[in-house]
């Protein structure tokens, strides 16, 4: 949930909340504050795809694609080779495939670039469905 902008501060922040209910009970809470810093060099963030519509992409072939850009790729490919009816493409991509632990269960992923946003920083929505995940589990 957006629950709007710091006030006050030297640099407005992007203020969020989560919540993550079982039964209809809460179990788990989040709140997170998001600086928007400048993307890092060779990484173009705008406009932002709400701002103006986005030119059409160029067909590319994989010798075009760069190494991260390759990585997910890889990914996706495997991906879809695990997928089965138990899991599906989206939970081998994004490696969220809890396991019981003494604790109850957790869920381990090996990061890549399939994870991260458009700068590149792992994707926080992705840390709370691991979280979902494993209170599933």
């Amino acid at each position: 949930m957006f629950d709007g902008f710091s006030a006050g501060n030297a640099i407005q922040h992007a203020l969020v909340s989560a919540e993550v209910r079982c039964r209809g009970a809460p179990v788990l809470h989040g709140r997170a504050m998001f600086l928007v810093v400048p993307a890092p060099a060779g990484r173009k963030i705008s406009p932002m795809p709400w701002q103006q519509p986005p030119p059409p992409p160029p067909t590319l072939a994989f010798a075009d694609l760069d190494t991260e850009e390759r990585a997910v790729v890889a990914a996706s490919e495997a991906a879809l080779l695990r997928a089965d009816g138990q899991h599906g493409f989206i939970t081998h991509f994004w490696g969220v495939l809890p396991e019981k632990d003494s604790d109850g269960a957790r869920c381990d992923i090996e990061p890549g670039p399939q994870h991260a946003n458009r700068v590149g920083h792992m994707q926080g929505g992705i840390l709370v469905g691991l979280a979902a995940a494993s209170f599933s589990y």
